[in-house]
C-alpha cells in the first residue's frame, strides 16, 4: 500500500456526553480504522488541539454545545457565529495542508457543507486532491437552496472522488455535480454482542434509539403507540423511548399519558455505544419511524445486534427491505401505517424477520465501507473516467 496522509475535515466529532454526537461517533470510529493502515490527521470542531488515541487533532473553532446545523440566517448572532466558523475552519484546513505539504495528501471532506468548501479553497491554493462525502443533511438541507446548491455543485464537481451514505443520495449527488458519486455507507464500531435471546413469551421489548426531531418521526411513532388498542398492548412488554432533543416536551407529555392509561412506555436519555449496543440487543424490535432518511447508521447497529426493525419505507430502506428482507416495512409514514406495522410484527414469528441478515451486515459494516475508500484513494482510481 502506497504511504500517504489522509487529512480528514469534519464537522461532526464527538464531545465530552456520549450519545449527543450524532454522526461523530461513526466518524471517529472510521478514523480509528483508518489510523491503523494509514496517516491521519483529523481538523474537527473543539478547543485546543490534542493528540487522541495516535490520532493528530487540530481544531477549528465552534460553539459549544450548539450544532452547526442548528444555526439560523435570520439571527444575525448566529450569522457572525457561522462567519467565525467559516474563517477558523478554513485556516485549520490551510495551516494542516501546507504543514504537510511535502507529503502525498488526500483530503477528505465530511460533509460538503462546510467543510467541503474548506477542502475546495484548500485545493485551489496548494494544490492538493480533495474527495467530498455527502450525508442527507447537505442533500435536504440545501439542494433547494438558491444560495447553497451552486456551492454544493462547486465543492462536488471539482472533487477527486464524491461519496455519500445512500444510494438514492448517490443520485442526488451525481444530479448536482454531473460526476460519478460512489456509495459509502456509515457506520459505528459497537461493543461485540454475545449470543442474544428474544422473548418467547409472546410479549415483545420494542425500543427506539435516536434524535428526538421531526426528520427521525418520534412524534409519529408516538402518535401510532396511541392508536393501538388493548388486545395490541397485550403483546408488548413494553416500549423505551431514548435519545434527547427539540421535541423532548413533547416526548415526555405523550409518554406521560400513555402511562397514566397504564401502558408500559418510558424514556431514557442519550447513549454511549456500549450502553446503546445493550440496549438494542436487549429489543426485539428497534423501531424505525422516519420521515425522511438515506441509510441511517442505527441500521448497521441493528444489524450488528441481530435486532430486526419495524421501519418507515423512506430512503434506501424499501430497497434495503427488498433485497435483504430484514425487519417489517410499513406501508407508509402515517402513524396509522406505523401502528399497523407494529401489529404485523407482534402476531408472526420474530425469526422470520432476520431475513438475510448476514448478507446486509457485509454491506453496511465498517470494515467493509473503509476498505472501499482506501481502495478508491490509494489505488488511483478516477470516478471522472468511468
Amino acid at each position: 500500500m502506497r504511504s500517504f496522509r489522509l487529512i480528514v475535515v469534519t464537522s461532526s466529532w464527538p464531545g465530552a456526553e456520549q450519545g449527543r454526537e450524532a454522526a461523530g461517533a461513526f466518524v471517529r470510529d472510521y478514523c480509528h480504522y483508518l489510523q491503523a493502515r494509514v496517516k491521519v490527521t483529523v481538523i474537527a470542531p473543539a478547543a485546543g488541539g490534542i493528540c487522541l488515541d495516535d490520532i493528530e487533532i487540530r481544531h477549528f473553532w465552534a460553539p459549544e454545545g450548539r450544532a452547526l446545523s442548528t444555526l439560523s440566517f435570520f439571527s444575525l448572532t448566529d450569522i457572525l457565529t457561522m462567519l467565525r466558523v467559516v474563517v477558523s475552519g478554513l485556516w485549520a484546513t490551510l495551516a494542516t495542508v501546507c504543514k504537510y505539504r511535502k507529503e502525498s495528501i488526500q483530503i477528505l471532506a465530511l460533509w460538503i457543507v462546510p467543510c467541503g468548501l474548506w477542502a475546495w479553497l484548500a485545493a485551489m491554493v496548494c494544490g492538493a486532491r480533495y474527495a467530498v462525502w455527502a450525508l442527507g443533511s447537505d442533500i435536504w438541507n440545501y439542494k433547494g437552496s438558491a444560495i447553497f446548491r451552486p456551492l454544493l455543485r462547486l465543492c462536488a464537481r471539482d472533487a477527486n472522488y464524491r461519496f455519500a451514505d445512500g444510494f438514492g443520495l448517490c443520485d442526488d449527488v451525481r444530479a448536482i455535480a454531473g460526476r460519478e458519486c460512489l456509495f459509502l455507507p456509515s457506520a459505528r464500531r459497537l461493543p461485540p454482542v454475545a449470543g442474544r435471546k428474544y422473548h418467547d413469551d409472546g410479549r415483545h421489548v420494542l425500543h427506539f434509539l435516536g434524535r428526538w426531531h421531526p426528520n427521525k418521526g418520534i412524534d409519529l411513532l408516538l402518535q401510532a403507540l396511541q392508536l393501538l388498542e388493548d388486545r395490541d398492548w397485550e403483546h408488548i412488554a413494553c416500549v423505551v423511548i431514548a435519545g434527547g432533543g427539540p421535541l423532548e416536551p413533547e416526548v415526555k407529555r405523550v409518554v406521560n399519558g400513555l402511562q397514566q392509561m397504564n401502558r408500559p412506555v418510558t424514556t431514557r436519555g442519550y447513549l454511549g455505544s456500549t450502553q446503546a449496543a445493550d440496549f438494542i440487543t436487549s429489543a426485539d424490535y428497534l423501531l424505525l419511524p422516519s420521515r425522511i432518511e438515506s441509510i441511517p447508521v442505527i441500521l448497521s447497529d441493528a444489524v450488528h445486534c441481530n435486532t430486526p426493525l419495524i421501519m418507515t419505507p423512506v430512503g434506501d430502506l424499501p430497497r434495503l427491505f427488498a433485497d435483504y428482507g430484514f425487519g417489517v416495512l410499513a406501508q407508509g409514514t402515517a402513524p396509522a401505517d406505523i401502528a399497523a406495522a407494529v401489529r404485523e410484527a407482534l402476531t408472526h414469528p420474530l425469526t422470520t424477520r432476520l431475513g438475510d441478515r448476514a448478507g446486509l451486515g457485509e454491506l453496511l459494516s465498517l470494515e467493509s465501507s473503509c476498505q472501499r475508500l482506501l481502495q478508491v484513494l490509494n489505488l488511483g482510481f478516477h470516478q471522472d473516467a468511468e
